[in-house]
């Protein structure tokens, strides 16, 4: 991983995997290839990429003295990282982690820049309307083939609706609430999935990522490459 990074250079770098703080050692570790590895020992030789995006559980730990993903990127240069705050669920994480490259790599009709922040706000406020509320529902159709094709169905009429759609903060909570309520009924599932948050199944898992450094520096360019440049 590390000889990869530092091979292609990238402007973007996305660590998708499993993690976990050790305090002990006070340090991050990432599972690669079924090996726990220390963070640090993944990072190239500065300069590094300026974004990187870890998708992994423990990564921003707030009592971590020098073990922290955050810190370690931002001392060898980084611009901004998104981390984890705490233990995250593996679907939801790598749910984020892919709405966020879509709406980083998604074509633009303007000329206009846009910014990281802006961009990382708009994909955690869509995964935590959508799949926040609907994880217990997407949990129980893995072990219950009974409702696995309706769930598949509704998921993918709800992945076409939000894919693209400008956000208005101001309605956006509503419109969303409104378009889950009518795909529950659509596809018969509005009493489980009420049955289930009843039941207390749900937490805010998107909410356990931030997003540190300067993300405000880091604009997204309206060009083919699609390139990350920070200001």
């Amino acid at each position: 991983t590390r000889q990869l990074i530092q091979q292609l250079s990238p402007e973007i770098v996305l660590i998708d995997s499993h993690g976990r703080y050790e305090q002990g050692k006070d340090e991050v570790s990432i599972l690669m290839d079924g090996n726990w590895c220390a963070f640090d020992d993944l990072l190239p030789d500065m300069p590094i990429s300026p974004v990187w995006i870890v998708s992994a559980c423990e990564t921003a730990q707030a009592e971590a003295l020098r073990g922290c993903v955050v810190r370690s990127l931002l001392s060898r240069g980084a611009y901004t990282i998104i981390a984890t705050l705490a233990r995250v669920d593996s679907f939801i994480a790598s749910m984020l982690a892919g709405r966020l490259l879509a709406d980083i790599y998604q074509p633009v009709t303007d000329s206009k820049e846009r910014s990281l922040l802006d961009i990382f706000f708009g994909t955690q406020l869509t995964t935590a309307l959508i799949y926040d509320p609907l994880l217990p529902l997407l949990h129980k159709a893995e072990t219950d083939p009974k409702i696995g094709d309706q769930v598949n169905q509704m998921r993918s009429e709800i992945i076409h609706w939000f894919g693209g759609k400008p956000i208005d903060v101001r309605t956006y909570h509503e419109e969303t609430a409104t378009k889950l309520s009518e795909c529950l009924v659509k596809y018969d599932l509005y009493d489980l999935h009420r049955n289930l948050q009843a039941a207390g199944h749900v937490r805010p898992e998107t909410l356990l990522f931030s997003i540190y450094g300067f993300p405000d520096r880091v604009t997204i360019a309206p060009s083919p490459k699609r390139a990350t440049t920070p200001r």
